[in-house]
């Protein structure tokens, strides 16, 4: 069964500790404005959050080299691996074939709560953005 599970990995030259905890802020503050119930902790290199039995996890990465690991734990969770860079577009049109394709995994609260981080990410840095579910 697959996992309920976004991954959002942002890589760019210089990774920066201060960029999480900004990108934590952000969030919590967006999402507080919506009345949104969720709470992001950060783990050393990691922001997550479990909500509504739906996993978020967040990291930024120094290059490419490290997303290998991603991708092998995304095919160990049995989510689709995407391995180009996303833009909004291409979130909003793969969110929409997993609604058609599986339209009781997540809650349209949940792709909500995933364009939100994409969209927070965006605003950091010039950076590229992988994810997948």
């Amino acid at each position: 069964m697959q996992s309920k599970l976004f991954v959002f990995i942002g890589v760019f030259e210089k990774k920066s500790a201060v960029d999480l905890e900004i990108l934590m802020e952000r969030l919590q503050e967006k999402y507080t404005k919506k009345a949104i119930g969720i709470e992001f902790n950060r783990k050393g290199d990691l922001l997550l959050s479990n909500f509504n039995e739906v996993s978020f996890y967040i990291t930024f990465l120094k290059s490419k080299n490290e997303l290998e690991d991603f991708f092998e734990l995304a095919r160990n969770f049995e989510l689709v691996v995407h391995k180009n860079p996303v833009t909004i577009e291409s979130l909003h049109k793969r969110y929409n074939q997993i609604k058609k394709s599986s339209p009781n995994l997540y809650k349209e609260l949940h792709f909500i709560v995933a364009i939100s981080i994409f969209e927070e990410m965006q605003k950091l840095h010039d950076m590229e953005i992988f994810s997948f579910q």
